[in-house]
């Protein structure tokens, strides 16, 4: 065999590590949800906790999506691979 070759099954792996991680921070979004109304007694420093926890969850947010399209971007070279390594198959390659 020459070049190289992949995995379907580690990749499969690799995507549900993907999901995992993505559905983690979609716990951590959730939990931050309430989290942004302090009652310090200071506005300024109510305003800058409210504003950090945004921007958190904001960051959390989009690292989850992209988790989540990286996790099916794998699942979806899996299957081509294995369509490949099948088509190989039949041709007597």
């Amino acid at each position: 065999m020459s070049g190289f070759s992949a995995d379907p099954g580690t990749l499969r792996a690799g995507a549900e590590q993907f999901f995992r991680a993505s559905q983690g921070l979609a716990g951590v979004v959730g939990s931050l949800g309430g989290a942004g109304t302090a009652s310090t007694g200071d506005a300024g420093l109510d305003g800058l906790i409210a504003r950090l926890v945004q921007e958190v969850t904001t960051s959390a947010g989009s690292a989850g999506i992209a988790l989540e399209a990286d996790g099916t971007g794998l699942t979806i070279n899996a299957a081509n691979y294995e369509k490949a390594d099948q088509a190989s198959t039949a041709a007597g390659r």
